[in-house]
C-alpha cells in the first residue's frame, strides 16, 4: 500500500514538471549511465594493463630473435639464386643440388633440364652415382649416403631450434647479448616480456616437429 502511494507521488511530481525540467532530468540520467560505463572501462583497463604487453613491444622483441624458420622457408621458396628455374628451397630440400650453380654436377646440362629428363642433376654424364633424382632416393632421403630427415633432427627439442637458448630469462638475455643486443636495450624489457617473445618465436617452429634443417636457424639481429 505504501509503495503504491510512493509510486503515485512520483508520477504526480513528474507530471508537474515542465517540459524543460523533464528534458534536464533525461539528460542527467543519460550522462549518469555514460559516466558509469566509462568508470567501469577505466577500472577494467587498470586491472588488465599490468598483465599485458603492448603489441609494439612484442614486435620489437620478435625482431631481436630474427626471422622465424617459417619466414626463412617461405623466402627460400620464392628465391631462385642461380636462375635455373628451380627454387632455392627445392634445390636444398628435395633435389640436394646447389642453389648457387645452374649446373650442380658441371656436366654442361642445367639442373632443371636434367630433372625434366629424369637424370640425376648431381651426377655428371657418363658416371654412375649412388643417389637418384627427386621422386626416388633423393626425394625420400633413403638412398645411399643420404641422411634421413628423422636422423638429422633426432634429439632436437620439439618446436625449438637447437640454437635457441633454454627458456630462462637470464639465458635469453645472454643469448641476445652475444648476438649484439646492448645491455641498455635489454634493460627496456622485463623477464616476462622476454619469455613471452621466446614462446611466440618457439611456437613458429611448429608444435610437434623440430625445424626441418637446424642449420638454417637465423642469427638474431639487434
Amino acid at each position: 500500500m505504501g509503495s503504491s502511494r510512493n509510486r503515485d507521488g512520483v508520477v504526480i511530481r513528474w507530471k508537474a514538471l515542465t517540459r524543460e525540467q523533464k528534458l534536464s532530468v533525461g539528460v542527467l540520467g543519460v550522462l549518469g549511465v555514460i559516466s558509469l560505463l566509462f568508470a567501469f572501462i577505466q577500472v577494467r583497463r587498470a586491472l588488465i594493463t599490468p598483465f599485458t604487453t603492448p603489441v609494439q613491444r612484442l614486435v620489437e622483441l620478435k625482431k631481436l630473435f630474427g626471422p622465424s624458420q617459417e619466414e626463412l622457408m617461405e623466402e627460400e621458396k620464392k628465391k631462385d639464386t642461380d636462375g635455373d628455374g628451380i627454387s632455392d628451397y627445392d634445390e636444398l630440400k628435395i633435389y640436394r643440388t646447389s642453389p648457387y650453380l645452374r649446373d650442380s654436377d658441371s656436366d654442361g646440362e642445367p639442373d632443371n633440364i636434367e630433372i625434366a629428363k629424369g637424370t640425376d642433376p648431381n651426377c655428371p654424364k657418363g658416371e654412375t652415382c649412388a643417389a637418384a633424382i627427386a621422386g626416388t632416393e633423393v626425394a625420400t632421403g633413403t638412398g645411399p649416403g643420404i641422411v634421413p630427415p628423422s636422423a638429422q633432427t633426432q634429439g632436437l627439442v620439439p618446436g625449438v631450434s637447437p640454437l635457441m637458448p633454454e627458456r630462462d630469462p637470464a639465458a635469453i638475455r645472454e643469448f641476445l647479448r652475444q648476438s649484439g643486443v646492448s645491455d641498455a636495450e635489454l634493460s627496456n624489457y622485463t623477464d616476462a616480456d622476454l619469455l613471452q617473445a621466446y614462446d611466440e618465436s618457439s611456437a613458429q617452429f611448429g608444435a610437434g616437429d623440430a625445424p626441418e634443417d637446424s642449420q638454417t636457424m637465423p642469427n638474431p639481429s639487434p
